[in-house]
Formats: structure tokens, sequence, C-alpha cells
């Protein structure tokens, strides 16, 4: 029984706990009028179509009353630990994937918080209670149908998809609501005239395959019926912290691959800086995870030869896995990038200088708390342009 939670609109879910008169009115956060991107939106400015990644112009242009605010940095990591203290309270196994997303693996747990849909209340009571944060939360047998579960009764709901009814649940669905079926892919299905989940379950796996190849129609064949994964990460099972993304336009070119990657670094890094167990202020292994547009995954990780929280040294170690992952030239759908946490103890290495890896970790604080009271852009490396 896995659980797949999502805080509610929370880049501004946040803001709104900074400044209550954001409350109830069309509230984006992101770029400032007329420049940049949303990052998130409110469910009123939503209504409008304001969505995240929209660019800021537009989303004024559609919604003339929009508020847009900036992202107050450190805020989201420090609400974020705060909501998944509560949360580890319940599930054995958390895997976060996002600074408001997760799935729990939550057998086993009945007899202590009750079945599935109790279980999920008393999660979101008690994230509410002691955050004043609200989630919705999807469940079912498999990751899939418990992500896409999740927006049913968004914000502040949950689904529950019992076992064996996973096929039936799809069924009226757009064939969008299945995670990785975007636009390109959701006007190819129309062709054929697949425009809902039932219509992909009416074709035979052969059908499939034979229209959009073996391994794509494969895919669309299990997710069509409710089929998906219930594999947790084993690094999961203790603290692991992570990005991801997922394209619009695949990027092709190692220059483009990597810039992506050094963003989701920094945005771990500055979350793990931030830890305050010291239980888990440190990477000790790094991971990777790399799709094409067929659907292929690829994952790797390493140990690191030391435990660090310096940016440059997580980049370093995902970098050549990045390499060997990846095809030269060929487009990406996702990439994402984590860290294993552990504590920094560790035997000093016999030429190294004892002070020298605290100097570096002091410089990297002091650059977090530069661009926290100033803003994302009030520091940069070389690195970032």
């Amino acid at each position: 029984m896995i659980f797949h939670i999502d805080l509610d609109s929370f880049f501004v879910s946040c803001e709104r706990l900074l400044d209550p008169s954001l409350v109830g009115v069309p509230v984006a956060v992101g770029g400032v009028y007329g420049h940049g991107v949303i990052a998130s939106a409110s469910y009123e400015a939503r209504k409008f179509g304001v969505r995240s990644a929209m660019p800021s112009a537009q989303a004024l242009r559609i919604c003339p009353q929009l508020k847009i605010v900036r992202a107050t940095r450190g805020l989201y990591s420090e609400k974020s630990r705060e909501v998944f203290r509560v949360v580890e309270r319940f599930a054995p196994t958390v895997e976060k994937v996002s600074v408001d997303e997760a799935y729990l693996d939550m057998r086993g747990t009945e007899s202590l918080f009750g079945p599935p849909e109790v279980a999920a209340r008393k999660i979101r009571a008690a994230v509410f209670t002691e955050t004043k944060l609200t989630a919705s939360i999807g469940i079912a047998t498999n990751r899939r149908v418990a992500k896409i579960a999740t927006d049913f009764r968004k914000p502040d709901g949950q689904t529950y998809v019992a076992p064996g009814t996973e096929a039936a649940f799809l069924a009226p669905l757009e064939v969008k609501r299945i995670p990785g079926i975007g636009p390109s892919t959701e006007k190819a299905l129309a062709e054929y005239g697949l425009l809902r989940v039932r219509d992909i379950q009416a074709c035979t796996q052969a059908q499939l395959e034979s229209r959009f190849g073996e391994s794509y129609g494969s895919f669309l064949f299990r997710a069509s019926r409710g089929e998906g994964s219930t594999a947790f990460f084993e690094e999961s099972q203790t603290r692991s912290m992570s990005r991801e993304e997922t394209f619009g336009e695949y990027p092709r070119d190692r220059v483009a691959l990597r810039k992506h990657l050094w963003e989701m670094v920094t945005e771990v890094g500055a979350e793990l800086r931030a830890e305050e167990d010291p239980e888990y202020r440190y990477a000790r292994a790094v991971r990777l995870r790399l799709r094409y547009p067929d659907f292929e995954t690829l994952s790797r990780s390493r140990v690191l030869d030391k435990p660090t929280r310096l940016d440059e040294e997580i980049y370093a170690a995902l970098e050549p896995l990045l390499d060997e992952a990846w095809t030269v030239g060929k487009p990406v759908r996702l990439l994402g990038a984590g860290v294993v946490l552990g504590n920094g103890a560790r035997q000093l290495g016999l030429f190294e200088a004892p002070g020298a890896e605290t100097k570096k970790e002091k410089i990297a604080d002091l650059k977090d708390a530069l661009k926290t009271r100033f803003g994302e852009n009030a520091l940069k490396t070389g690195r970032d342009f």
C-alpha cells in the first residue's frame, strides 16, 4: 500500500504564512512582473489558466489582478523539513522526490494507524496542525496510480484506489492524466482516436507496440491498466534528498544537461546545509536518474570517498555518472539527482589540511546566507552562468 503525498500549492502556501494578506487572492511565486517564469500558482490563479513554468508576462496577461511575489529563499526547505518530520512518524519508508512531494511505503502500518483512508486523514491532520500547511494524498497499490489519485481531491483531500480497481479507476480519464504522456504524445494518441484511457485499454499490446514502438507501446499497455512500480530506493530507508525535472523540450546537448544538473545540485546542497540533525548533514553517496523519450530509464550511483556538504564536490561526483548514462546527442526526457545522507565522521587523508574542509563549508554557508537575505541572484559563481 503506497501513499503519494503532495503539499498543496506549496510555495504560495509558505508565502501566505508570512503574509496573510495573500490568502484568497490570485497569487504566484516566480519572476517579478514581466520577467522570468511562474514557479507556483495559487488555486485562485489556476482558475484563470496560470500554471507553473508559464512566463510571468503571459500569466499577467491572462490574469491582470495576479500578485507575483519573489521566492523567499530558505523558507521552503525549512517548511519541507517540518512537514516530513511529521510524515516520518507515520511511514516506515519515506522517499522524498522533491521539496513538496514524497512516496510513503505504508505496508504493515494498519495495526498502528488504521486502514489506508484513516491513516491518510491522520497524516493530513497532523501536518496541518503542526505546520499550518495542507496536503493531498493518493493511495494505491503502486506509485503511478497513487500519484494520479493525488490530484483528484486537491487541495486538502485524499483518494483511495482499492486493490483490483486500478483499471476501472483510470478508464474514464483523459490520456494526459497518466504521468509520461505530454502534449506531443497526447496529440499522437489522438490521431489514432485514443482520447481516454479506456481507448488505450481496448488495444492489444501488439497494436500499441506496432504504432508507438516496442518500449513506449509496452508502457502504454501497462500504464493504462494501472500497473506501476512498487519499488523504493534502498537509500530511502535511511534518509535522502533529491530533485528531478521532466522537460517539456528535451535537451540533447551536454552543456544544457550539465546546466540542469548543476541547478539541481545547488538546490539539494542548500537543503543539505540547512539540515539540523547532525546524523544527516552530509552526503555520503550520490545517485543519478536519466530517462529517454521512449521511457528507457537508467540509474547510476556511487559512494563518495568522503562525506561532503559542498555543491562542487557533489556535482563532481554526479557529472561522470551523467556522462556514463547518457548517449551523446540523444534527447533526454527526465533528469534526476540526489544524495544519500549521513554524518561527517571520516578519517582525515594523509596529505589533507585539517582546516581546509571547514573553511570551504563556512564559505558555502555564507553563500546560502547571502542568497537568503538578498535573493537568488545576490551571488553567482562561474558555473551558474
